[in-house]
């Protein structure tokens, strides 16, 4: 980071699962070669443990912010984002974390997408200028268009839950069509009542 004069590196990591078998290393692209803004939207560009950053440049941004509890660390790269595009990739392997299966403030499916969306609406309102040269579809679709997906995906696993959740707050968001009005009106319904015709479907298909 001092010889490249970088703001912020980062670099690949591996998750070690306690009593199972261990992620695979994974070493992230090199995001200063890209869109830094469009890449960053889509989700948190690395974990806290994965990068070194100049005490300046988290001095500028006012450190972490505990108002998106569950996603902390990507509102806080995504806020560093707009101070500072000067980062550098180490292309090896070099942070490790433990996985405990348990505890971690991520196992609440719903809330951490919603934190995470709140992240996302958070910087495209306050940086504009940012973000203007992307289209205004895509920039609706990178903000929206996970919560969607993931309360599609938590209704096909069963998390009923994370799925009411999120689909409830979709649906408020005007970011639908037509075709998913059969998984967000049901959402409406009392949770009881919800899964009761979830599962009633599920015998009947």
């Amino acid at each position: 980071m001092l010889e490249a004069n970088a703001d912020l590196s980062y670099c690949g990591w591996q998750n070690i699962v306690e009593n199972g078998q261990d992620g695979p290393p994974y070493v992230p692209p090199a995001y200063e070669n890209e869109d830094i803004f469009e890449t960053f939207l889509k989700g948190c560009p690395w974990p806290i443990h994965a990068a070194l950053t100049r005490r300046t440049v988290i001095d500028k941004v006012g450190g972490f912010s505990t108002r998106c509890f569950s996603a902390m660390d990507y509102d806080f790269w995504i806020r560093l984002s707009a101070v500072t595009q000067n980062i550098i990739r180490a292309p090896e392997v070099l942070a490790f974390y433990r996985w405990h299966n348990h505890g971690q403030i991520s196992s609440v499916k719903w809330r951490q997408v919603l934190d995470a969306w709140r992240v996302r609406k958070d910087f495209v309102a306050q940086n504009p200028l940012l973000i203007k040269h992307l289209p205004a579809s895509l920039i609706n679709e990178l903000v929206n268009g996970n919560v969607l997906k993931q309360a599609r995906e938590a209704f096909w696993k069963r998390d009923l839950i994370s799925a009411q959740k999120l689909f409830r707050s979709i649906l408020s968001s005007g970011y639908w069509q037509f075709s998913d009005l059969k998984y967000l009106l049901p959402a409406l319904l009392p949770h009881s009542i919800y899964r009761r015709l979830v599962l009633l479907l599920e015998k009947q298909s």
